[in-house]
């Protein structure tokens, strides 16, 4: 089963912002996780409130982070994501940062009533700060399964931001890989936050699926946007839209607004 985006979020070209979480328990700087909860949902209403099409929680602030995923980081996982999803009237997504087989991204969504979920690590080995990663698509596949949750989407990241692949590849094939093994959408990113991909990135990996929608991962910003989803099927934006493009401020409502009116005004274009 695929997951159609326009079903999903109502829209061809989706804005998802980013809910950043604060430190989650056992990390350093935790503030408890009231604090973690009210931060959440204040980014969300101001999100949704600029006309974003989606949301996804992420453990933003969790490090360092473990290869591994110990049972209270999902726990907490699930409490931010439930919580977020009962006050938000659009889809709402997960993803725990480089997890092997995204087990805990899907188990948090299902417990949570998520719609989706992003995957960074899904069929790629790679070189981090914080050690390798190999992606383990058949894991995910079949745990996807076994949840009955073929409706939550995958969003797939390839050869993703602040990583080195463990073996050279091009782009195509990754993009093909991901799309093989029956991921919803391919997720592409610049080298690091807040860094764009060049636009023949999105347009090579369009060419190399055809059907599977490419989202922009990273970089999307008020400027670049018309260029972008003019090839790319919609976003994914963070940092841009908080306060100087410090993930820790407050969503600046303004930059939202323009993000999302541009994307309304390209898929009204795009209509025959």
């Amino acid at each position: 089963m695929t997951v159609s985006l326009q079903d999903l979020f109502g829209t061809s070209k989706p804005i998802i912002g980013m809910i950043n979480l604060l430190p989650l328990p056992t990390y350093p700087n935790h503030p408890g996780m009231d604090r973690v909860l009210e931060a959440a949902l204040t980014d969300a209403d101001a999100l949704i409130e600029g006309g974003i099409d989606g949301l996804l929680v992420e453990n933003t602030f969790s490090f360092p982070i473990d290869s591994v995923i110990e049972p209270h980081l999902g726990a907490a996982m699930a409490i931010c994501a439930h919580e977020v999803v009962k006050a938000s009237s659009v889809p709402v997504g997960v993803v725990v940062n480089m997890e092997p087989g995204d087990r805990t991204s899907l188990g948090v969504a299902v417990a949570a009533g998520a719609r989706f979920i992003r995957s960074v690590s899904f069929n790629e080995a790679v070189l981090t700060s914080f050690g390798v990663f190999q992606g383990l698509p058949g894991e995910m596949t079949r745990y996807r399964a076994r949840l009955a949750a073929a409706d939550i989407a995958v969003l797939a990241d390839i050869q993703v931001k602040y990583t080195t692949m463990m073996a050279e590849r091009s782009l195509e094939l990754s993009a093909q890989g991901a799309a093989m093994s029956g991921v919803d959408a391919i997720v592409v990113t610049g080298q690091v936050t807040g860094n764009a991909p060049p636009v023949e990135t999105a347009a090579r990996a369009k060419k190399a699926v055809r059907k599977t929608p490419v989202i922009i991962g990273s970089g999307l910003d008020v400027d670049n946007a018309s260029e972008l989803l003019a090839v790319a099927d919609g976003a994914i934006v963070g940092s841009y839209f908080k306060k100087d493009g410090v993930y820790s401020n407050p969503v600046d409502l303004e930059k939202v607004r323009h993000v999302a009116e541009t994307a309304r005004s390209l898929e009204e274009s795009a209509e025959p």
